[in-house]
């Protein structure tokens, strides 16, 4: 972060340690505790919101779950003014899989929806990716710039 002085305002700042922090308001109601909007957007940084919705989405799973997927909306531009209110709604709860549907507020707007599909880990004798192969290091490389 260097040319940030550390008189700015935070939520100018982009990405400090309280990023993807959230503070429980209620039963699956989340609020966010900072909001970076970067210099010359006309929203709060749209990879936050997402990490927001997912961190609530999460809060609201027991057990060895993980995302498998998550498909996002925004519907309006966030401010920095306004903490992001992240309500939880727990569509569907499983053995193998669960279901959550995130809506964000800023009051009474709706800025973003989120749905996210969790599954408990399993055995697996798939593989979708070949072995990397032996290459040498970049830095061992000829460079092509002048």
């Amino acid at each position: 972060m260097s040319g940030i002085s550390a008189a700015e305002d935070a939520n100018t700042t982009p990405f400090n340690e309280r990023a993807l922090e959230l503070e429980e308001t209620g039963p699956d109601t989340y609020m966010s505790v900072d909001l970076w909007q970067p210099s010359g957007n006309r929203g709060v940084f749209g990879g936050q919101v997402i990490g927001q919705a997912l961190s609530a989405a999460g809060k609201t799973i027991n057990g060895p779950f993980r995302c498998n997927s998550v498909h996002c909306y925004f519907l309006a531009a966030g401010t920095n003014t306004q903490m992001i209110t992240y309500k939880v709604r727990r569509v569907r709860q499983g053995k193998s899989y669960c279901s959550r549907l995130v809506v964000a507020k800023q009051g009474d707007r709706v800025i973003f929806m989120a749905m996210a599909s969790f599954q408990r880990p399993e055995p697996s004798v798939l593989s979708h990716q070949y072995t990397m192969p032996r290459v040498p290091p970049p830095e061992s490389l000829v460079s092509r710039e002048a």
